[in-house]
């Protein structure tokens, strides 16, 4: 039975709307299977990752990935691991067991693919191995607008990509592990000095994403960016990006229709801005589109168990662990 990880209830508006109800089964945990699936490792610091991945996950949604939320590093087993094409990691992390440092390792060099995101090459500061599967440590400045220089626009994961430029923390990279390690872009810091900031790694069979991106909020919500962490997620999970790309459909199910929906503010605030009403509503999804945008942890599934017209006004909605 695989495990299961800690779910931002901030998502429900992205998946549920509409009268659905759904049955999660848990299946046997086995090897990924569809669309992909990533397991987003976060923390409850100041970085505040779980409100970035419910500012990503949207957009991975409508792009056929699914992302799966934890903030315990003890979500990097090797029983859960294999159930997962990729691992994204960002927030703070202090340490890494070694028994976990050696399932992750062991994860990347059988084919996982790794996406370190930012503070990613400040976590785990006595790891040795995790600096090199990394590939430099990092250590965060001042926030500064910066401008992305593509070193390598014709590699697999960047063909079509455009640079990023927006505000972020100035990093500084240190104790590159050269192995494997292809910088495909850099940014100029305010002090003129040039940093690598976006690389990859190969590490036995597997493949690592870093960038430097990440340390403010407007850049998790950045067009560029998400593409960016598409095309990492495929490259890291192995996928041919370009192909995939092009294979690949946006599937965003949710309209709004001109609508005056009666507003209840809140009690006792008097405010001239306040709104009486709301002036659109979201139409109801089909059953079908709903379970879509339902993100389970992998060995799960959804199945539907009841929808309109059997549900007809449904009143109350209750979840269990």
């Amino acid at each position: 039975m695989p495990s299961i990880h800690l779910f931002n209830p901030r998502l429900f508006r992205f998946f549920l709307t509409g009268a659905l109800a759904a049955v999660l089964i848990a299946m046997a945990a086995a090897a990924p299977a569809g669309r992909l699936k990533v397991l987003f490792l976060g923390d409850g610091g100041k970085r505040e990752p779980s409100e970035r991945m419910a500012d990503l996950t949207p957009s991975m949604l409508d792009r056929g990935i699914e992302v799966v939320y934890s903030e315990t590093p003890e979500s990097l087993a090797s029983s859960t691991l294999s159930s997962y094409h990729a691992v994204l990691v960002f927030g703070d992390h202090p340490e890494l067991a070694s028994g976990h440092e050696a399932a992750l390792v062991g994860y990347v060099e059988a084919g996982g693919g790794l996406v370190a995101v930012h503070s990613a090459g400040m976590n785990f500061p006595k790891s040795q191995a995790w600096a090199k599967l990394v590939g430099a440590r990092s250590k965060a400045g001042a926030p500064e607008a910066l401008a992305e220089r593509l070193i390598q626009p014709a590699h697999p994961l960047l063909q079509g990509a455009e640079p990023i430029e927006t505000r972020g923390l100035a990093l500084r990279h240190s104790g590159h592990h050269e192995a494997g390690l292809t910088v495909l872009g850099e940014v100029r810091l305010a002090d003129g000095s040039v940093e690598p900031w976006t690389w990859v790694r190969t590490q036995g069979k597997g493949r690592v994403f870093y960038t430097g991106w990440g340390g403010e909020l407007e850049t998790w919500l950045h067009p560029g960016f998400v593409d960016r962490m598409e095309r990492a997620i495929r490259w890291t999970a192995g996928q041919e990006v370009a192909a995939a790309l092009a294979a690949r459909v946006l599937h965003q199910p949710f309209k709004r229709v001109a609508r005056k929906v009666p507003y209840n503010p809140p009690r006792n605030v008097s405010h001239p801005n306040i709104r009486k009403t709301w002036p659109d509503m979201q139409l109801p999804l089909a059953p079908e589109d709903s379970m879509r945008r339902m993100v389970t942890p992998a060995g799960f599934e959804v199945r539907l168990f009841a929808a309109e017209p059997d549900i007809r006004k449904p009143m109350a909605m209750a979840w269990d662990h």
